[in-house]
């Protein structure tokens, strides 16, 4: 899995495992992609940005069996 640029757009920020992203962070990660697709971030480099959902959404979890592969 490579790591993607993303930039916090999500006002209030979010939880990313253990450290606080905050709107305006720039940072690269192996969920950056994820986090583009539920709208809290958008790409550094090309400004690509998913539509964020009210509500509860889903993140989409790989196997960890087919990363160890």
């Amino acid at each position: 899995m490579s790591k993607l640029r993303v930039e916090v757009t999500e006002i209030d920020g979010f939880m990313d495992g253990r450290e606080k992203r905050e709107n305006g962070d720039v940072f690269s990660s192996e969920m950056g992609a994820e986090y583009v697709r539920l709208g809290w971030c958008e790409d550094a480099v090309t400004g690509e940005s998913g539509t964020r959902v009210e509500g509860v959404q889903r993140l989409n979890v790989e196997n960890i069996n087919s990363l160890l592969q």
